[in-house]
């Protein structure tokens, strides 16, 4: 979700998602906007000037018995 909107009234007119602009976002996994800001999820990427710079994963474990 890129808000202009918001930034543009803070004064910051160079925000968006375009070639050659500093890449700086949160990528959740989420089913609905809802989900991503009131469930916290736990798989996420967090990329700061183009880089990636954190990761998380869920894993999930299975017991088989023998």
């Amino acid at each position: 979700m890129v808000t202009t909107r918001a930034a543009k009234a803070i004064g910051i007119n160079d925000y968006g998602i375009d070639v050659g602009k500093i890449a700086d976002l949160v990528l959740l996994e989420a089913n609905s906007i809802s989900d991503a800001i009131g469930t916290a999820p736990l798989n996420r990427t967090t990329i700061k000037r183009g880089q990636v710079v954190a990761q998380n994963r869920r894993s999930v474990n299975f017991m088989v018995k023998s």
